[in-house]
């Protein structure tokens, strides 16, 4: 199995429409891994429910980073089926030029195929060692 990697994408930002922050804070080996594919994200809640983070943070990072890499494109689709396209089609229209360079950054880095970003969720636990998950779906 390869090493694990983090990632914090916070719900929080996603109800307060942070977009540019969540794109400005992913950690540049997830933009690697993203633009290489394929990833697996493990999104590890204490509530039996998809979270925002999933349905709208993850569907936003992946859409923006359809379009600054110029690959396929794909729809954004949201909680119960919901399509997110025109609303994000307007966030990325007035992304910072900051937060574009960063991202378009990656490009270097994609291979041109439709991105692989894959979510598996389950129930956490506090351990001694920190939270653990209890059942993926």
């Amino acid at each position: 199995m390869p090493t694990p990697h983090s990632l914090r994408l916070q719900s929080t930002w996603c109800e307060q429409k942070r977009w540019a922050d969540i794109l400005w804070t992913l950690r540049p080996d997830f933009s690697i891994n993203l633009a290489r594919g394929p990833v697996t994200v493990h999104d590890v809640s204490e509530r039996p429910r998809t979270t925002r983070a999933r349905w709208q943070g993850l569907a936003w990072v992946r859409f923006a980073c359809e379009r600054l890499w110029e690959g396929p494109e794909h729809p954004a689709i949201g909680r119960n089926g919901q399509d997110m396209t025109p609303y994000f089609t307007g966030e990325l229209g007035r992304l910072d030029d900051r937060v574009r360079i960063f991202v378009r950054y990656f490009h270097s880095h994609y291979q041109g195929r439709p991105l692989s970003l894959d979510v598996c969720s389950g129930l956490s636990t506090q351990t001694a060692d920190g939270p653990a998950l209890l059942a993926q779906h």
